[in-house]
């Protein structure tokens, strides 16, 4: 009998242990790379403070003074939210893929470099008005802001593959809206 109830509490405490670990886990894995909705944040790269308040469905609205950190915090809201789509979309666009889930995209990376979109990127950007260049350069250094800001706390794709994304780039940008148009053009 007293073996009985042994093996049960045993048993009890055993699950117990396993669902706290699970959550644990869950908190640390899952919820770690929350977007920050609330509170203060002092970021170098910004000449004057700037506002992002967030609705009730999630919408970031950014209110600054000047233009450059208008772009410089919309750069690293976008991380914010985004950044595991960002990075997804400049690997496929530049047919780099690979380079993180091995020989299963190879395919896809060869269709992507025969597509040439990374080469017509990298032709467009000394092409573009110095201002065009400014926004996406601040927009470029509030992305790597978040990245370095954040470097223990990216989303879970980045641990589970075990890779760190390389510093956004001017040409980056081009290369995914790139990506989004050719995304959209499909049925």
């Amino acid at each position: 009998m007293v073996s009985w109830w042994r093996k049960t509490l045993t048993m009890a405490a055993g699950l117990a242990g396993l669902a706290g670990g699970a959550y644990g886990a869950y908190y640390l894995l899952m919820r770690r790379p929350l977007p920050k909705k609330s509170g203060k944040l002092t970021l170098q790269g910004l000449h004057e403070g700037v506002e992002v308040l967030t609705d009730r469905y999630g919408v970031p609205h950014i209110y600054a003074q000047n233009e450059e950190d208008l772009y410089f915090a919309q750069g690293y809201i976008h991380a914010q939210e985004r950044l595991w789509q960002m990075e997804l979309n400049r690997r496929t666009a530049s047919g780099r893929l690979s380079e993180i889930f091995g020989k299963i995209t190879i395919e896809t990376d060869r269709f992507s470099r025969r597509l040439g979109m990374h080469r017509a990127a990298a032709a467009e950007v000394p092409r573009l008005s110095e201002h065009s260049k400014r926004i996406l350069d601040v927009y470029a250094h509030g992305v790597n802001a978040y990245i370095e800001h954040n470097k223990n706390k990216l989303p879970i794709e980045f641990s589970l593959l075990r890779f760190k994304p390389t510093p956004w780039q001017i040409m980056d940008s081009i290369l995914w809206a790139k990506m989004m148009g050719w995304n959209l053009c499909g049925n």
